[in-house]
């Protein structure tokens, strides 16, 4: 085994990870001054949350930037990263079934006790009006310009399980591994997404059914007993 190889496999103390991340993702705004960075208004959006030496990854789209720029218009509000998925009904949600499924220690919406990682495909935020209108292969373009960072978060964590939260995420998933751009998670498997609760379901399904919220948080506790 080669020395690259092997430290890989070495546990990431979390704030050095942070710091080896967030020069990454510096990279990569560099090199594609395209991509607006929205850390300059809103520096507690990183990206990722939780431990990167956990057995199960959470991985979603992107953040949205409606609703980062809804909720943070007064920057003096102090919002940590560990606000992030805590600001719509949907995150709430998903922070829920997190907690009930024992990823999440402390209670919902507190800081730390994190049992699982949290993160995106693209570190970048994209304006969903428009967004999910597109199709996958503009959609992949992002992702894979945002390719390199997720391969390191990868190589680092090597998690057991990666629970794509949504199908366009599990499709970029198997995408980016077909292409090379990434490594094989050991399991990748999908789970809803957290917004797919704030949609209304078939026929006169309201948005937050209590049926629709119990069968999201199954499927956090079905990945509890994948995981071990």
């Amino acid at each position: 085994m080669g020395l690259d190889a092997l430290l890989s496999r070495v546990p990431v103390e979390t704030a050095h990870y942070g710091t080896e991340l967030t020069a990454r993702i510096d990279r990569v705004f560099r090199a594609h001054p395209e991509l607006a960075d929205h850390r300059t208004d809103h520096p507690w959006l990183t990206g990722w949350l939780g431990d990167p030496d956990a057995n199960v990854w959470f991985l979603s789209e992107a953040a949205s930037q409606w609703r980062v720029e809804a909720v943070d218009r007064d920057h003096s509000r102090g919002f940590t990263p560990e606000d992030q998925w805590a600001v719509s009904p949907g995150d709430k949600r998903f922070r829920e079934a997190l907690y009930k499924a024992g990823f999440k220690g402390g209670g919902p919406l507190t800081s730390g006790g994190w049992q699982c990682y949290v993160g995106v495909l693209s570190k970048s935020h994209v304006d969903y009006a428009t967004w999910r209108k597109l199709p996958d292969s503009t959609k992949f373009g992002l992702f894979e310009t945002w390719a390199p960072v997720l391969r390191w978060e990868l190589e680092q964590g090597q998690p057991k399980v990666v629970a794509a939260m949504g199908s366009v995420t599990e499709r970029a998933i198997v995408h980016l591994v077909k292409s090379g751009a990434i490594p094989p998670p050991r399991k990748l498997t999908r789970i809803w997404s957290y917004g797919y609760l704030m949609q209304p379901g078939p026929g006169s399904t309201p948005p937050m059914d209590p049926r629709k919220i119990a069968t999201y948080e199954a499927q956090f506790v079905a990945l509890g007993h994948d995981s071990r």
